[in-house]
C-alpha cells in the first residue's frame, strides 16, 4: 500500500526534477553560444547537450514508473475541480490564454510589413512573400480555440463542473483542440518552413503530452478517468513544458530580447505546468493508495 505522502513525495520529486533539467538545458544553452547572441532554438550538439538529453529521459522513467505507482489513487471528481487552489489556478489561466490571444491579435494590426526572412510565421494573414495561407488559417484556428480554452478555464474557476455538467464536458474538448491544432502547426513549422534545432523537439513533446492530458481531463465528466494515465501524462507534460519554456523565458528576459513567438507562449507553458502540477497535488485520496 502507498500512503498519501508517498503521492505528493513523487509530485514533488517530479517538480524538482523538471526544474533541474530546465536549469541544464539553460546552461547548455549558454555555455553553447560563442558570442553574445543566444541561440535559443538551434544549439548544436555537443556532451552538454547530450547530458539533458540523457537526464529528460531519465524523468521520463521515473515518471512512467510513479504512475504505475499511482494506478490505485482514488481522486473525487468535486475535490479535482471545487477545491479552492484548483479554481485559482483555473483563473490565472484563463486571464493568461486571453493575454496571449490578445497579445497576438493586437501584433497581427502593429506589426507592419515584416519581410519573408524575418516574419515567424506566427501571423494570421498579409504575409509579404510566399504562399502561406494554409498556416495562416491554421494559426487562426489556434487563436480561436485559445479564446474558447480561456473561456472553458474561467468556466471551471467559477465551478462550471457542478452547475452545468454537460456545458461543462462540452467546453473541456476546447483545451484538447488547442492543443491539436498547436502541435500541427509548430510540427508544420518544424520540419517544413523554419528548420529549428533538434532542442525544439522538446516543445513539441511537450504538446502532445499536453494534448493527451487534456484528453484524459475531458474523462472526468463521463467518471471514467484512468488516474495512472492521468498522472503519466500530466507529469510528462509539466516536465517538459518547463524543460523547454524556462529557458526560453529565462535567456530572453536576461537578454532583453524582444519578445517572440515563442517567448509568449513560454509563458502560458510554464503556468500550464503549474496548473498542473497544482491540479495533481489537489486530488482527493483515501488515507492509503493500492499499489
Amino acid at each position: 500500500m502507498i500512503k498519501k505522502p508517498i503521492y505528493y513525495a513523487i509530485l514533488s520529486f517530479s517538480a524538482l526534477i523538471g526544474i533541474v533539467a530546465s536549469v541544464l538545458r539553460l546552461v547548455a544553452i549558454k555555455s553553447n553560444s560563442g558570442g553574445p547572441s543566444i541561440e535559443l532554438y538551434s544549439v548544436d550538439r555537443n556532451l552538454t547537450t547530450d547530458f539533458v538529453d540523457y537526464f529528460y529521459i531519465f524523468c521520463l522513467v521515473f515518471i512512467v514508473v510513479a504512475a504505475l505507482f499511482c494506478r490505485g489513487v482514488v481522486c473525487g471528481k468535486k475535490a479535482t475541480f471545487s477545491q479552492l487552489s484548483s479554481r485559482i489556478s483555473f483563473a490565472f489561466l484563463s486571464l493568461m490564454s486571453a493575454g496571449v490571444a490578445i497579445w497576438y491579435i493586437v501584433a497581427e494590426f502593429t506589426r507592419g510589413n515584416v519581410g519573408y526572412e524575418n516574419a515567424d510565421y506566427y501571423f494570421m494573414f498579409n504575409y509579404s512573400y510566399g504562399d502561406v495561407s494554409d498556416k495562416s488559417f491554421l494559426f487562426m484556428a489556434v487563436i480561436a480555440c485559445l479564446i474558447l480554452s480561456s473561456a472553458y478555464f474561467a468556466f471551471a474557476a467559477f465551478d462550471g463542473f457542478n452547475k452545468k455538467p454537460f456545458l461543462f464536458s462540452v467546453a473541456s474538448f476546447a483545451p484538447v483542440a488547442f492543443a491539436a491544432l498547436k502541435l500541427v502547426q509548430d510540427f508544420l513549422l518544424q520540419n517544413r518552413l523554419m528548420a529549428w534545432g533538434y532542442a525544439y523537439n522538446y516543445h513539441l513533446l511537450s504538446y502532445a503530452f499536453l494534448l493527451l492530458l487534456f484528453v484524459n481531463e475531458t474523462r472526468f465528466s463521463a467518471k471514467q478517468t484512468n488516474t495512472a494515465l492521468y498522472v503519466l501524462f500530466g507529469l510528462c507534460a509539466a516536465v517538459t513544458l518547463l524543460v523547454f519554456a524556462v529557458p526560453t523565458v529565462v535567456l530572453s528576459l536576461a537578454w532583453l530580447e524582444t519578445p517572440d513567438h515563442n517567448f509568449v507562449f513560454c509563458l502560458l507553458d510554464i503556468l500550464m505546468a503549474i496548473y498542473i502540477f497544482v491540479r495533481l497535488f489537489t486530488f482527493k485520496l483515501n488515507g492509503k493508495v493500492k499499489a
